[in-house]
Protein backbone atom coordinates (compact mmCIF):
# COMPACT_ATOMS: atom_id res chain seq x y z
CA UNK A 1 0.00 0.00 0.00
CA UNK A 2 1.48 3.49 -0.90
CA UNK A 3 1.66 5.84 1.37
CA UNK A 4 2.37 9.56 1.60
CA UNK A 5 4.23 10.57 -1.57
CA UNK A 6 4.42 7.19 -2.65
CA UNK A 7 6.30 6.31 0.57
CA UNK A 8 5.28 2.36 1.94
CA UNK A 9 5.39 1.89 5.19
CA UNK A 10 7.86 -1.00 4.84
CA UNK A 11 9.92 2.51 3.08
CA UNK A 12 9.19 4.65 6.05
CA UNK A 13 10.65 2.00 8.48
CA UNK A 14 14.07 1.65 7.22
CA UNK A 15 14.29 5.24 6.93
CA UNK A 16 12.98 6.68 3.75
CA UNK A 17 11.49 10.43 4.33
CA UNK A 18 9.82 13.27 2.35
CA UNK A 19 9.47 16.53 3.72
CA UNK A 20 5.86 16.86 4.82
CA UNK A 21 6.24 19.95 7.33
CA UNK A 22 8.68 22.38 5.78
CA UNK A 23 7.80 25.02 8.78
CA UNK A 24 8.83 22.45 11.13
CA UNK A 25 12.13 21.86 8.85
CA UNK A 26 12.51 25.76 8.64
CA UNK A 27 12.35 25.70 12.56
CA UNK A 28 14.38 23.00 13.04
CA UNK A 29 17.06 25.06 10.81
CA UNK A 30 16.85 27.96 12.56
CA UNK A 31 17.55 26.17 16.38
CA UNK A 32 13.95 26.62 17.78
CA UNK A 33 13.14 22.87 17.58
CA UNK A 34 15.31 20.45 18.59
CA UNK A 35 17.20 18.19 15.53
CA UNK A 36 17.05 14.23 15.55
CA UNK A 37 17.48 13.50 11.87
CA UNK A 38 14.71 14.12 8.99
CA UNK A 39 12.76 11.03 8.59
CA UNK A 40 14.28 9.58 12.13
CA UNK A 41 10.94 9.33 13.95
CA UNK A 42 9.65 6.21 12.79
CA UNK A 43 12.55 4.48 13.50
CA UNK A 44 12.89 5.88 16.75
CA UNK A 45 9.71 5.10 18.12
CA UNK A 46 10.76 1.31 16.56
CA UNK A 47 13.54 1.39 18.79
CA UNK A 48 11.51 1.75 21.64
CA UNK A 49 8.54 0.14 21.05
CA UNK A 50 8.78 -2.40 19.24
CA UNK A 51 5.48 -3.92 18.63
CA UNK A 52 4.05 -0.78 17.45
CA UNK A 53 1.62 -0.49 14.42
CA UNK A 54 1.26 1.93 11.82
CA UNK A 55 -2.03 2.03 10.05
CA UNK A 56 -2.29 3.86 7.46
CA UNK A 57 -4.19 7.61 7.38
CA UNK A 58 -5.50 9.50 5.07
CA UNK A 59 -3.76 13.11 5.61
CA UNK A 60 -5.48 15.65 3.82
CA UNK A 61 -2.69 17.88 2.47
CA UNK A 62 -4.75 21.10 2.54
CA UNK A 63 -5.23 21.77 6.45
CA UNK A 64 -1.15 20.44 6.74
CA UNK A 65 0.12 23.39 4.47
CA UNK A 66 -2.30 26.27 5.86
CA UNK A 67 0.39 28.64 6.85
CA UNK A 68 2.66 27.57 3.87
CA UNK A 69 -0.04 28.43 0.94
CA UNK A 70 0.52 32.01 2.62
CA UNK A 71 4.31 32.26 2.55
CA UNK A 72 4.02 30.81 -1.04
CA UNK A 73 1.64 34.00 -2.07
CA UNK A 74 3.90 36.19 0.09
CA UNK A 75 7.11 35.61 -1.72
CA UNK A 76 5.81 36.30 -4.47
CA UNK A 77 4.24 39.64 -3.76
CA UNK A 78 5.68 40.71 -0.24
CA UNK A 79 2.95 43.82 -0.15
CA UNK A 80 -0.42 41.68 -0.10
CA UNK A 81 -2.70 42.17 2.03
CA UNK A 82 -4.08 39.88 4.53
CA UNK A 83 -7.83 40.52 2.44
CA UNK A 84 -5.90 39.86 -0.77
CA UNK A 85 -4.90 36.57 0.71
CA UNK A 86 -7.69 35.66 1.78
CA UNK A 87 -9.35 36.31 -2.00
CA UNK A 88 -6.44 33.67 -3.23
CA UNK A 89 -6.96 31.31 -0.58
CA UNK A 90 -10.23 29.66 0.39
CA UNK A 91 -9.72 31.03 3.55
CA UNK A 92 -11.60 33.66 5.59
CA UNK A 93 -9.38 36.79 6.33
CA UNK A 94 -9.69 35.36 10.49
CA UNK A 95 -7.92 32.39 9.39
CA UNK A 96 -5.45 33.71 7.59
CA UNK A 97 -4.37 36.14 10.29
CA UNK A 98 -3.91 33.52 12.47
CA UNK A 99 -1.87 31.31 10.06
CA UNK A 100 0.28 34.63 9.51
CA UNK A 101 0.94 35.33 13.22
CA UNK A 102 2.07 31.33 13.70
CA UNK A 103 4.75 32.15 11.06
CA UNK A 104 5.41 35.56 12.73
CA UNK A 105 5.49 33.51 16.07
CA UNK A 106 8.15 30.91 15.18
CA UNK A 107 10.14 33.22 13.66
CA UNK A 108 9.49 32.73 9.30
CA UNK A 109 7.97 35.75 8.70
CA UNK A 110 7.91 39.53 9.90
CA UNK A 111 6.30 43.21 8.60
CA UNK A 112 8.29 45.36 8.08
CA UNK A 113 7.26 49.27 7.53
CA UNK A 114 3.79 50.46 8.28
CA UNK A 115 0.99 48.31 8.39
CA UNK A 116 -0.27 50.29 5.03
CA UNK A 117 2.64 50.57 3.24
CA UNK A 118 4.72 47.93 4.66
CA UNK A 119 5.79 44.82 3.02
CA UNK A 120 6.18 41.24 4.61
CA UNK A 121 9.53 39.55 4.65
CA UNK A 122 10.01 35.90 4.97
CA UNK A 123 13.15 35.02 7.04
CA UNK A 124 15.56 31.63 5.43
Amino acid sequence: MTGVNNLTVEKIRVGNSNIRKPILVSCVAKGLLPYHGLGSGIKRAQEKWQAIDFPMTTVHRHSQRQPVEELDFIRSNPAVSYDELADMTPKDRTTVMRNIGRLKDVGILRRVGSKKTGRWEVIE
